[in-house]
């Protein structure tokens, strides 16, 4: 199997941390104090280390493309990676948009993510509880009801 770069921890030491240490989500970074440059003072993103997620991002989506994993579910593995990868890609695209940087147009954004958001819940049932589904969704759909309401 292609090798992936690690993550989540990977796209926060790409943000400019270096420190890789995956923030929790109660531990946000708070533009004024954030230390680990992935934003600036006014909370934009920095325009490389926003480039640098994005590369990491990407080149995950294109490790788990050519991943061939042996084991029974290995791809359903991939399959549901490449689709947990991708709300967080369209996320970075947003950011990148309110900071002004160079990002697909809204039409392609709002057609990525709805795309984004059937792969992924066609493939929750398979690794994760149904009972987490209505919540674990909340904020994707509104990203998407966000999106047909403009």
């Amino acid at each position: 199997m292609a090798q992936l770069p690690d993550g989540v921890t990977a796209v926060w030491a790409a943000s400019g941390s270096g420190r890789g240490s995956v923030p929790s989500t109660a531990a946000r970074c708070r533009p004024r104090s954030c230390r680990c440059r992935c934003t600036s003072s006014t909370g934009s993103p920095t325009p490389s280390g926003w480039r640098r997620s994005r590369a990491v991002l990407e080149s995950s989506l294109a490790a788990l493309a050519g991943a061939r994993p042996e084991s029974s579910d290995g791809a359903l593995a991939v399959r549901g990676l490449a689709a947990a990868v991708r709300p967080a890609r369209h996320g970075a695209w947003k950011l990148g948009a309110a900071a002004g940087l160079a990002v697909p147009g809204e039409d392609d954004l709002r057609a990525d993510l709805t795309e984004a958001v059937e792969e992924y819940r066609s493939c929750w049932p398979a690794r994760s509880r149904p009972g987490g589904m209505q919540r674990g969704f909340a904020a994707l759909d509104a990203a998407v009801a966000a999106y047909q309401r403009s």
